[in-house]
């Protein structure tokens, strides 16, 4: 598949696991009773924390190297937003929103310079026009997927397990064809 193709796919996976909760937010209120300030902050909380963790990501990218900090920013997208579907309660449902949020702000540096590793510098374009892709096709699928999905599955709890599941098989492709 490639660096560009595991960008791709790192960014659609980025914007289903964020936008999908925009969808889901009315059921999760009624579940949880949230008021209209809790619902929005955990939305923005994963914002808030890209944030503030996106220029400290590019020194942990610098010494651990891309390979191993996309590994890490998938672990963490893909295990926090299948957790989010067995939130008990505002306060978990924000954290795992968060720890999303610390993935994100690891992928951003990562996409460009996945692209870098297999392409010359004047040959980047593509290879970044690819990755970035993702995040509109996300958008997309969490957008028309996401209503869908909710229907076959009964309940936002699934619908965020199926998604971080996804996220959680990208995670494991990651690791396994990742070069050394």
């Amino acid at each position: 598949m490639g660096y560009a193709g595991f960008s791709f796919l790192t960014s659609l996976t980025m914007h289903l696991l964020l936008f999908a909760y925009s969808l889901l937010k009315d059921l999760i209120v009624l579940e949880m009773q949230l008021t209209y300030a809790e619902t929005g902050f955990v939305f923005s909380i994963s914002f808030l924390t890209l944030a503030a963790l996106r220029i400290p990501w590019d020194f942990v990218i610098d010494k651990l190297g891309v390979r191993v900090s996309a590994g890490l920013a998938l672990t963490l997208l893909g295990l926090y937003g299948f957790l989010r579907g067995f939130a008990i309660n505002y306060e978990s449902l924000l954290v795992f929103q968060f720890f999303m949020g610390v993935g994100f702000a690891a992928v951003m540096p990562c996409l460009p310079k996945l692209a870098a590793l297999l392409f010359p510098r004047e040959k980047t374009s593509f290879p970044i026009g690819v990755s970035i892709s993702g995040f509109a096709i996300g958008d997309v699928i969490a957008l028309i997927g996401t209503p869908q999905l909710l229907k076959l599955l009964n309940g936002w709890r699934n619908v965020f397990q199926v998604y971080g599941a996804w996220a959680l098989i990208l995670t494991a492709l990651w690791w396994f064809f990742r070069e050394n």
